[in-house]
């Protein structure tokens, strides 16, 4: 044993030295990667996980989903609690699949089939569970008169694909596919929904399939996307996006704006938090907003591959990052947070794998988060809000009393 810990102590020295300061950031963020084929008729070849560092840009190659094809937009979730990425796509068949990602053995252990068309896909932290959006089609034989369909809530089984009922949703017609929330104060999905013409803010409690509200947004100028829910201040937050021509100076002008907003799920008032834009001249893209609890964090595309932080206090931009290549399905692990409100169970210190135990498997990544400067509840073993130096004593010693 004293071999083995001289071992882990002399790896840790060296991580040391590649120790960045100025890489050190608390959010933790993924998103998935198109792989084009070389043959550009051939479409896509693969499909990647990444994580993204949002200090400096830097893009880490997880695995490759070999078999994924495509990638639904605005139907992926993040279950930090079993470090799993899900998104429903298609297969090299155009078969439809629920993959799930394992972030920990870094591979796919299922991808079950799945005969239903999920359009948004949610992680709730208070119960451990994954709800979505479910479209049945209507009929579609008269081209002139095609029946819209039903769109209910349900809860999705990620082992076998099936879904279960938890709400019938017949107010809504269509849904702002990519603009969904949830919130797990209160135990709410929450979805933009429009209903002949008519666009609405819709909260379903997922424990009675009742629902909490449904709030016309028309009186809105512009229209909001983009919703995410900040769990401190309980609130609902979105973009609120503007755009016009022109026509008195030029007939090709083009104009969009894009403020951060807060959203009365009661009354449909929007208010924006600056009256400045957050960014401009482009749109908002499915799929490419996150939000970090610990720190209020809107995150957002501002331009082509440039990711904005958009600080939810004050509505505006306090840092830019530009990644290599372009990321879908953006998501945040909000874990830390989750049990820092008792949303989540207190966290194993030393699994820093959460494969539920400690051992000589968590080696490996808390060297890697110390080289990084990352943040994980787990790996702060003197429970200081902080990943460093001060944390390898008491790791040793916990690996040592577990191990012994």
């Amino acid at each position: 044993m004293k071999t083995i810990i001289l071992h882990l102590f002399c790896v840790l020295l060296f991580a040391q030295s590649a120790q960045s300061v100025s890489a050190q950031s608390d959010i933790v963020l993924y998103g998935l990667r198109i792989n084009l084929n070389d043959d550009v008729f051939a479409g896509v070849d693969s499909i990647d996980l990444q994580s993204v560092n949002p200090v400096t840009g830097e893009q880490n190659f997880l695995f490759s989903i070999d078999d994924a094809r495509s990638i639904a937009a605005g139907s992926s979730t993040y279950n930090a609690d079993q470090n799993q990425f899900f998104f429903w796509g298609n297969d090299a068949s155009n078969t439809q699949r629920i993959y799930n990602l394992d972030l920990n053995t870094l591979d796919v252990p299922n991808s079950p089939e799945t005969a239903d068309i999920i359009v948004d896909i949610e992680y709730n932290y208070a119960n451990g569970k994954v709800y979505g959006l479910r479209l049945t089609p209507g009929d579609q034989s008269d081209p002139l008169n095609p029946e819209l369909g039903d769109l209910d809530l349900v809860e999705l089984d990620l082992e076998t694909g099936a879904t279960v009922l938890v709400s019938a949703l017949p107010d809504t017609q269509a849904t702002g596919q990519g603009n969904s929330t949830f919130d797990p104060i209160n135990n709410r999905f929450i979805f933009l929904s429009f209903n002949q013409g008519s666009a609405s803010v819709i909260g379903i409690d997922v424990t009675t399939g009742e629902t909490a509200f449904n709030t016309n947004l028309d009186s809105v100028d512009g229209q909001v996307l983009a919703f995410e829910y900040d769990w401190t201040n309980e609130r609902l937050l979105g973009i609120r996006q503007t755009s016009m021509f022109d026509l008195t100076t030029d007939p090709f002008s083009f104009s969009m704006q894009n403020f951060l907003v807060e959203i009365d799920v009661d009354t449909g008032e929007v208010n924006d938090i600056s009256s400045t834009p957050a960014f401009e001249d482009t749109g908002v893209a499915i799929g490419g907003v996150a939000f970090d609890q610990r720190s209020g964090t809107f995150i957002s595309y501002v331009s082509g591959t440039t990711l904005g932080m958009i600080s939810a206090d004050t509505g505006q931009v306090y840092s830019t990052v530009e990644l290599p290549e372009y990321l879908y399905e953006l998501q945040v692990d909000n874990l830390v947070f989750a049990q820092s409100l008792n949303l989540q169970a207190a966290p194993l210190l030393g699994d820093i794998n959460r494969d539920g135990t400690v051992g000589f498997l968590d080696i490996s990544p808390f060297v890697e988060l110390l080289a990084a400067g990352d943040f994980q509840i787990e790996a702060d073993l003197n429970q200081d809000d902080e990943v460093n130096f001060l944390d390898v004593a008491p790791f040793i010693f916990i690996m040592s009393s577990d191990n012994s």
